[in-house]
């Protein structure tokens, strides 16, 4: 798996670092959670001669779906459809990504949210958008003031927003049980340092709770 690393910019000076997850199977691309590509990436994809599926894991990763759109007018595009609204690129369910690569969990009991999160089956890695976040860089005033009030500044954590979004608690625990049965080698965040497999547990133990 290819990881590569962006910023969004949130507004109000609140500066997120994310990631690009890029997956290559037998015959499949798989790019999670699009973001900016360097000119690099774009001639090495331009060249593939496997099928791209751009991937929306969630209700708010869609900032670089049109973008994506444009230099790949003819991938397959999946996701949620508040992603599909606020892009206005026609994205697939993505229960329609048939794959043997990779295994879909999703987040259920938040609709707000709607998650998906991808478990490479071959190398047991686990990627999460924004269930989790492990962020322990230097911020800015604004970042640091944001994320300590949604609980994430320099711990892993989930955001308060997340919680408070819950719309079906039994649900939304038997989604982290099923997570927590993958066997795992690494979880991948995109807002943040990977986790060890008992880092993850622990913290799903305690959202269990």
């Amino acid at each position: 798996m290819r990881v590569l690393n962006y910023s969004v910019n949130a507004g109000l000076g609140v500066i997120f670092p994310a990631k690009t997850f890029i997956i290559e199977g037998e015959s499949d691309l798989y790019i999670i959670s699009p973001g900016p590509l360097n000119e690099e990436m774009i001639k090495e994809l331009r060249k593939s001669n496997k099928t791209i599926n751009f991937i929306s894991p969630n209700n708010f990763h869609n900032m670089y779906l049109s973008y994506a759109k444009d230099l790949f007018p003819n991938a397959n595009f999946f996701g949620p459809k508040r992603s599909m609204k606020v892009s206005e690129v026609d994205l697939k369910p993505l229960n329609e990504l048939k794959q043997s690569e990779l295994k879909q969990i999703q987040i259920k009991g938040h609709k707000t949210l709607s998650e998906t999160c991808f478990y490479n089956i071959n190398t047991k890695e686990l990627i999460l958008t924004d269930l989790i976040f492990n962020m322990r860089h230097k911020m800015n005033f604004m970042s640091k003031t944001a994320f300590i009030m949604a609980g994430t500044y320099h711990r892993i954590g989930t955001s308060r927003l997340v919680k408070l979004g819950i719309n079906n608690k039994e649900q939304f625990k038997q989604s982290l049980i099923e997570l927590s049965k993958l066997d795992t080698t690494s979880i991948y965040l995109n807002h943040g340092s990977k986790l060890t497999p008992d880092e993850f547990k622990q913290h799903i133990d305690q959202l269990i709770l």
